[in-house]
């Protein structure tokens, strides 16, 4: 097993320089402020120049509606509760909280100096279904939210969408629902900046998970071969079928490349295992 040791060494050096490589790549402003009450402010902070930004911090939402921007242009303001993304609905405790299971609405306003840029949004994990508005457009989704669980298809595949802002405001309007999980809400962070930087993250993400996914089957196959070949040493048999199970489990993980190169085939029993 000295080569199994081995091969943890070497994926835990390379998952480290990943990590690390993703940052000079794409460099990510992690002392940018987190949006409160609905608003996020980057007007002044050194947005875009600093590097891109996560979408963090206190989102309207309006749980039990799906709404679309156009229900926002009402003279009369809808009554908001705030819940802190990234994060999954916990259930309600008294009046506070969201149920595990239903649908509901977020809403961000970002505030950005006025510049004719095009931006970019990566969306990683949101439970179980949704739909994605920006600036009063759809730009986005996976699965189809809904009302009721009969009307509700599930889907959770990461992507990345680009918009042109015309303004320093952009409103990012999002419809979300899930009737399958034992938690809904967004999961991971959703990541903001410009075009160039958005794109170059989101091929690198998948590069490592394709990476990951080769080794995990190359080192499987050559573990199952040397049980073949060694007189049946049945320690390569558990190690090359235990590599195995880990390169089905990366498929289904991270950017969930099985979704992506299928995006038509989604078994009740994958989608469980998402994250």
């Amino acid at each position: 097993m000295n080569s199994f040791g081995k091969f943890m060494g070497l994926l835990f050096a390379l998952s480290f320089l990943a990590a690390l490589w993703t940052d000079i790549v794409v460099p990510m402003n992690r002392h940018m402020q987190t949006a409160r009450q609905g608003v996020l402010d980057l007007t002044g902070s050194g947005f875009p120049g600093q590097g891109s930004v996560n979408l963090d911090g206190e989102w309207e939402f309006y749980e039990g509606e799906l709404l679309k921007p156009a229900d926002f242009q009402s003279p009369v303001p809808r009554k908001a509760s705030y819940l802190t993304v990234p994060g999954t609905w916990k259930g309600k405790s008294e009046d506070k909280g969201v149920s595990r299971r239903g649908f509901g609405t977020y809403r961000l306003k970002v505030l950005t100096e006025p510049a004719d840029e095009i931006y970019g949004i990566k969306v990683s994990s949101i439970r179980m279904s949704h739909e994605l508005y920006i600036n009063g457009k759809r730009m986005g989704g996976s699965g189809a939210p809904a009302a009721v669980k009969e009307m509700h298809s599930p889907g959770n595949t990461p992507y990345t969408t680009f918009f042109h802002a015309g303004s320093g405001e952009i409103e990012i309007v999002i419809q979300v629902s899930n009737f399958m999980y034992f938690t809904g809400g967004v999961v991971n962070s959703i990541q903001f900046g410009l075009q160039g930087d958005m794109a170059k993250l989101d091929a690198f993400k998948l590069g490592i998970d394709m990476a990951c996914i080769l080794i995990f089957i190359m080192f499987g196959v050559h573990h199952l071969n040397l049980y073949v070949l060694h007189k049946r040493d049945k320690s390569y048999l558990y190690c090359g079928l235990y590599l195995l199970f880990l390169s089905s489990t990366q498929l289904l993980l991270g950017e969930k490349v099985f979704q992506r190169l299928l995006p038509g085939f989604l078994l009740k029993s994958s989608i469980r295992r998402l994250i």
